[in-house]
């Protein structure tokens, strides 16, 4: 036997005792402050610790669920943004190959009229 200062002490104490000897099968009936152990039966509902944890488990695996939709959905958006951009970059790439080859072409007909030129004078 204990000796407590305090009631709230003493319920605790009870209620501790409780649930390390009746574990999941404790009600919240059987406890003095069952709203400190609400963890223990998770829901308002549950009559049983073994019920509460069973529905906390239930619920935990449809949050983590949730979660990972979530995860998925934002993965996809960004995988989705990296593609249009790796598009975009592609595009320019290609304005630029195709800007130069334009260069390339007009100068290469230039080139080639002054070639052209040159010889007509050089026949005259």
């Amino acid at each position: 036997d204990h000796s407590f200062s305090r009631l709230a002490d003493a319920l605790r104490a009870y209620d501790s005792s409780v649930v390390r000897d009746r574990g999941r099968k404790v009600k919240k009936a059987e406890l003095n402050l069952p709203d400190e152990w609400e963890w223990l039966f998770y829901n308002s509902g549950a009559k049983t610790a073994k019920e509460g944890i069973k529905k906390a488990v239930e619920q935990a695996k449809q949050q983590h669920q949730r979660h990972l939709q979530f995860e998925l959905k934002k993965l996809r958006r960004e995988m989705e943004r990296d593609h249009a951009r790796d598009k975009s970059i592609e595009m320019e790439i290609l304005r630029n190959e195709l800007g130069k080859q334009r260069e390339d072409a007009v100068r290469d007909a230039i080139s080639e009229s002054d070639n052209r030129w040159k010889e007509k004078m050089d026949n005259l």
